[in-house]
């Protein structure tokens, strides 16, 4: 084992070598270590499983299905993933066939609480380790890797020592702890590291969610309590929402930002179309989900704001934005390739650099429709801009002048 680990230092410290050896998280030099394992060149993928039974608390059928299960997970989010559009070539990240085989054929191996003697002298200390993704070797020329899966073991000797990793603990949850761990090491399969602005890809995230499912006690709702989005925007399937109110703010229970002054009340009052029988706006709402926006308000009764809060509010209006952004803000995590002059995937014209980009991440989303206001029909051009925290701007056009932050009057 020690020829082997010199030799890929050696590779790292060179990049001689046309197959790469072993790698996992954690810092190598050697740049491709991050590529994703498979790309258009594959269209099959061949996994096994193997349990360390009497040490894990889930039967190989369950592990089965939870592993079936996180590979559907990264299917349905790489639909949502921003791919970089190079003519003539479309990386096909995570959309493989994922075919169930022997060990001895496989690309990916997954193993709960079992590891060989070559596997174990490699992680050192697998107690270390809830789950890690291990790339045994690498094909430079058709970039296409192999490696295994390691999922620690609830029970037995190599049982991490970890706060909340109790005896038993896969077996929680129906199950679903451990599909979490499965997604998190098989993000890293597909080019995903560490993403500090992503629950599912937090360095911490195996250790972060044990913890968070033990303070969760036995809650049948823990898992879907947990936002597990990782290209998806907050606004395909979450509500997103901004408040102001003019000073004095509503009842104590409703927290809202507080409108600059009555001059952008009124102007957030003409452009949503509030009607004009309403002479005192106190408080514009905004939720948004699934591309819609719905606007809200209220107002105080004689003068006094005290009585007004979120659940007395009206319709003002609503958009239609459409589930496909508009526009990018800005970037998140990005997806790349490390290629070489011996690869035969990548086509010449898309490659300017060792770098490949292939896919991103957005960090904020904007959405571009036109505001319709209930009653009147008014339609006012509008642009959203969403991030995982909810709403962050509105921006629209009134009467041929573009105000940047609506409820701010600006």
């Amino acid at each position: 084992m020690k020829f082997k680990t010199l030799f890929v230092i050696t590779s790292i410290l060179f990049g001689s070598s046309v197959n790469a050896g072993w790698s996992s998280g954690g810092g190598e030099l050697l740049r491709d270590t991050r590529n994703p394992w498979f790309l258009s060149n594959t269209d099959t993928v061949k996994y096994c499983v193997k349990v360390d039974q009497p040490n894990f608390s889930l039967s190989e059928q369950q592990i089965l299905n939870k592993v079936a299960r996180a590979f559907e997970y990264w299917k349905r989010e790489f639909t949502f993933a921003n791919r970089i559009d190079y003519t003539g070539f479309d990386s096909r990240l995570a959309t493989q066939d994922f075919v169930l085989s022997d060990c001895d054929s496989a690309d990916i191996k997954f193993q709960f609480g079992y590891l060989e003697e070559e596997q174990f002298e490699y992680l050192k200390n697998p107690k270390k380790f809830v789950g890690v993704a291990v790339r045994t070797s690498y094909d430079r020329v058709h970039l296409r890797g192999k490696g295994f899966i390691y999922v620690s073991p609830d029970r037995g000797p190599l049982k991490p020592d970890f706060q909340y990793m109790n005896e038993g603990i896969w077996s929680t949850f129906d199950g679903n702890l451990l599909k979490l761990a499965v997604i998190h090491e098989l993000g890293h399969v597909f080019g995903i590291s560490h993403d500090t602005s992503s629950l599912v890809m937090a360095e911490d995230f195996l250790q972060s969610v044990l913890g968070w499912f033990g303070h969760q006690g036995k809650s049948k709702h823990a898992e879907s309590s947990m936002e597990l989005n990782y290209f998806r925007s907050a606004a395909e399937n979450q509500v997103s929402d901004l408040g102001f109110c003019v000073m004095p703010q509503p009842a104590q229970d409703v927290q809202m930002p507080v409108i600059a002054s009555k001059s952008a009340a009124l102007i957030a009052k003409r452009f949503f179309g509030i009607p004009t029988s309403v002479d005192n706006l106190m408080c514009v709402y905004f939720e948004f989900k699934g591309g819609k926006l719905r606007v809200y308000y209220g107002e105080s009764s004689e003068g006094s704001s005290s009585s007004v809060d979120v659940t007395k509010l009206s319709l003002a209006g609503q958009m239609q934005l459409g589930n496909r952004l508009k526009g990018i803000v800005s970037l998140g995590s990005t997806i790349s390739v490390y290629v070489n002059e011996a690869q035969k995937v990548i086509p010449a014209h898309m490659i300017s650099s060792d770098q490949v980009y292939l896919a991103y991440k957005s960090s904020n989303y904007v959405y571009k429709g036109a505001y319709v206001a209930e009653g009147s029909g008014k339609r006012r051009p509008l642009a959203v801009t969403v991030t995982s925290d909810g709403i962050q701007s509105l921006t629209g056009v009134l009467d041929g002048q573009l105000y940047v932050d609506l409820p701010s009057g600006e």
